[in-house]
């Protein structure tokens, strides 16, 4: 350009300043297609189901719409779309029902007026985390929740978690957890964060930590409840054990065969024994809830072990009694 005259000169910037604003354009759209709301602009193809509609569509576009604050679903030409505007969604919710479809990663809104559900399903956990994450920020009240907004609000990232290790307890925890954790969506590299439950937390100081955790370290909000529930149970896993072991020797102390066996010279049942040993079988059944029913899935399967021990020794017990009335010629106790 050095070469051309003035006038030659200024006509050529003139006309590479189009080309340069052009590419410009195109830089800050592809960075914008790269953000996970942009990514939300782009849409996802799922499986569509409306509590509204009667059947379920197998594949249908859902996208954000930015200027519009909401979420427009493509149910193709005869039935035109669906908007869901952002403002109205009361309730969302993340579903796994692998055993159940072939598309199990399930996204569910549930909005406000009349409370319509909507249900979309992914073939990709990440696609379905990606929106969750994304919708769940812009309910929050950035500029792209507000209809006639021109650009989307960029959240900060979620992550979710994939893998927990427990590490070794101490003095001080009676738990430590080793989460490894990546953002949804593919937004960068894996990392670890590490997770301390002490000894003596109550359910509501636990509870208040995990959230403050999952707050903290992004976790998308669905993690926390998953992760509450593990540490609860290994908070209260030295509980658990030490009221198993005092159930099992309550029940066994309740075993009238085992009383028959160890007893010497010819067998039998002192007054009123075996209804006393019903009436202790019964009653610690009964407690089976609040001892350790209510400290997690694993205590739950503890719990229903011991229930059927207890039915199953009900039953022996009723038998033994039977033969021992019959031998001496007496009607047992009702």
């Amino acid at each position: 350009q050095a070469s051309l005259s003035p006038k030659l000169r200024g006509t050529l910037i003139a006309f590479q300043q189009p080309a340069k604003a052009a590419s410009t354009t195109r830089g800050a759209m592809a960075s914008l297609a790269a953000t996970p709301a942009g990514k939300l602009a782009a849409g996802s193809q799922v499986a569509y189901r409306s509590s509204s509609q009667l059947r379920k569509l197998e594949s249908v576009r859902m996208k954000y719409d930015v200027a519009g604050a909401a979420i427009v679903v493509d149910l193709g030409v005869e039935l035109g779309s669906e908007r869901i505007l952002v403002r109205e969604i009361k309730q969302q919710r993340t579903r796994e029902y692998a055993e159940v479809t072939g598309l199990p990663h399930t996204f569910v809104l549930i909005i406000s007026a009349g409370g319509v559900q909507h249900s979309f399903c992914f073939d990709s956990r990440s696609d379905r985390d990606l929106w969750d994450s994304e919708l769940a920020a812009l309910r929050q009240g950035g500029p792209a929740a507000r209809p006639g907004a021109v650009a989307p609000i960029i959240p900060e990232p979620r992550s979710t978690v994939r893998h927990v290790a427990l590490g070794a307890a101490s003095a001080r925890t009676a738990a430590l957890l080793k989460l490894d954790m990546e953002p949804v969506g593919g937004r960068g590299g894996s990392h670890q964060e590490s997770l301390e439950i002490e000894h003596g937390s109550n359910p509501a100081a636990l509870k208040s930590k995990v959230v403050d955790f999952v707050n903290e370290k992004g976790l998308l909000p669905a993690e926390g409840t998953s992760l509450y529930r593990l540490a609860k149970a290994l908070l209260l896993r030295p509980q658990v054990l030490k009221e198993t072991a005092a159930l099992i020797r309550e029940i066994e102390a309740s075993d009238l065969s085992g009383k028959i066996l160890a007893s010497s010279g010819l067998p039998h049942l002192q007054e009123g024994e075996a209804e006393r040993a019903s009436d202790s079988l019964r009653e610690i059944e009964a407690s089976l809830p609040s001892r350790i029913k209510s400290a997690g899935v694993g205590a739950q399967l503890v719990a229903e072990v011991l229930s059927r021990n207890i039915e199953r020794l009900r039953v022996t017990n009723e038998i033994v009694e039977k033969m021992l009335a019959a031998r001496d010629g007496a009607s047992p106790c009702p």
